[in-house]
């Protein structure tokens, strides 16, 4: 799939912001080493030049250390580990256009040292992106003994500017691991970049019954590292049935899917029940009667949903799962994932009457939210428009829990805005307050102009 210009500027900044985002700092394996400058990240002109500068530093107190850089093409495992690599041959290596004025040195206790990193770009260099690492190797230096330790490798995405980037991949794997009753049924999604330039993914997939009755639709996003033109991403998933499967054949559809959404490629598979499955029981369950209020809470209480009566038409079980944040669909925009989330389960559609879900923020969501509790609200992810609703969200600071009324069930998370967003009720406070504001001046200053009539005797 290749993209028009004006997308191609906003994937090549999208990605270098993300990218840009990792921590700017990090420890290497020998103590009291840092490295700072562990992202190269950028776009680049045919025959431009590139400066880049790594700092390694050595605390006072540690001991003199041997430190080697090395410049090597890039390979990437599937869990999308960037990691040196020997191939000379992967076509969009950049490896060869960077130098290094110093490659080994010892750095003493209090040392610092500035490497300069040079990449020269040739003219006729091509589409898409380039890549490599810069590993960093530190070796310890006791008695003259030097022991190796784990490097600390420094990607290099390169985005080549004016060029036609092509974001386009292939599933070329989709298994499941032989049902084991009790278990969570595990299923393997590979999928392989077959574009020219650097992108996220996350992963979409539905599991069917015979009769094309949805029984679970699992999410994977692959936070971290963008994937490499012509490396494997493997999504790993967890099925887990609200009831028992009855022996038969089910169906897997697949979808892999760009941030902002756009499909990038789906498969179909199957997988045969032989006898009846018994799934893992779920953290709560709750039977629901027509007549009958009820509460499904977990057992910490951090959870619960608040049933009235009449909420649902005929007999219904309900159940509440935690959900893994790998597993969720990528937050909207102005919006990340807090610690908590769940998913809601028993009902297809709509419920009755509306329910009241209870959650107490845990330390975690607190700390997303860097400590400011007026940021987290509650999400739900609607299937049918497939995006994150905000939902309306009262704060109780005394018992640390965040209410919403809701008519459906399905994925909730605790979501944090962005500094300085304003919630709808937020800004309609604001304005009323302006307004008011406004005519107490008013009148104020009405007052002390007008004229006082003296008395007369």
């Amino acid at each position: 799939m290749s993209i028009s210009r004006s997308k191609r500027a906003f994937v090549v900044w999208s990605n270098t912001i993300l990218c840009i985002v990792v921590a700017m700092v990090a420890v290497s394996p020998v103590s009291g080493i840092t490295i700072s400058g562990v992202l190269v990240a950028t776009e680049v002109k045919p025959g431009g030049i590139v400066n880049h500068r790594v700092v390694v530093a050595n605390e006072e107190a540690a001991s003199t250390a041997q430190i080697a850089v090395v410049v090597a093409s890039v390979a990437q495992g599937v869990d999308g580990t960037f990691v040196p690599s020997s191939d000379p041959g992967y076509p969009f290596s950049a490896a060869q256009y960077i130098s290094i004025e110093k490659t080994a040195f010892k750095l003493g206790p209090g040392q610092t040292r500035e490497l300069n990193v040079t990449i020269q770009i040739p003219r006729t260099i091509g589409n898409g992106g380039r890549y490599a690492i810069l590993s960093v190797k530190c070796f310890n230096d006791t008695n003259a003994q030097y022991s190796i330790t784990p490097a600390v490798n420094i990607p290099v995405l390169l985005t080549i500017a004016g060029s036609e980037i092509v974001n386009e991949g292939e599933i070329n794997n989709l298994s499941i691991v032989e049902p084991v009753e009790g278990k969570p049924i595990e299923i393997t999604l590979g999928f392989k970049n077959t574009g020219n330039h650097h992108y996220k993914i996350w992963g979409k997939t539905t599991i069917s019954d015979s009769s094309d009755r949805i029984l679970d639709t699992i999410f994977v996003n692959t936070s971290g590292n963008s994937i490499l033109p012509l490396m494997t991403r493997h999504l790993k998933m967890t099925f887990v049935p609200s009831a028992p499967l009855l022996a038969g054949r089910y169906l897997i559809k697949s979808s892999v899917l760009l941030e902002d959404g756009t499909v990038l490629v789906e498969a179909n598979g199957v997988f045969d029940i032989k006898e009846v499955f018994k799934p893992p029981p779920l953290p709560a369950t709750i039977t629901l009667h027509p007549l009958t209020a009820a509460t499904l809470a977990t057992d910490d209480e951090r959870i619960s949903v608040n049933f009235p009566s009449g909420v649902v038409v005929e007999t219904a079980n309900i159940g509440l799962m935690y959900f893994p944040a790998e597993r969720m669909p990528p937050p909207p925009s102005g919006m990340q994932m807090a610690s908590t989330l769940f998913r809601l389960e028993g009902v297809n559609g709509l419920l009755a009457r509306e329910a009241t879900i209870c959650v107490k923020y845990s330390t975690a969501d607190l700390s997303a939210a860097r400590d400011d509790v007026s940021r987290l609200v509650l999400g739900r992810w609607d299937d049918t428009s497939g995006k994150w609703i905000t939902v309306r969200t009262k704060l109780d600071r005394e018992t640390s829990t965040l209410k919403a009324a809701t008519n459906q069930l399905g994925i909730w998370a605790i979501m944090v805005r962005e500094s300085g967003q304003f919630t709808l009720p937020g800004i309609y406070l604001a304005v009323v307050s302006g307004i008011l504001l406004f005519f107490i001046t008013a009148v104020f200053m009405y007052l002390r102009k007008k004229p006082v009539k003296a008395k007369s005797r």
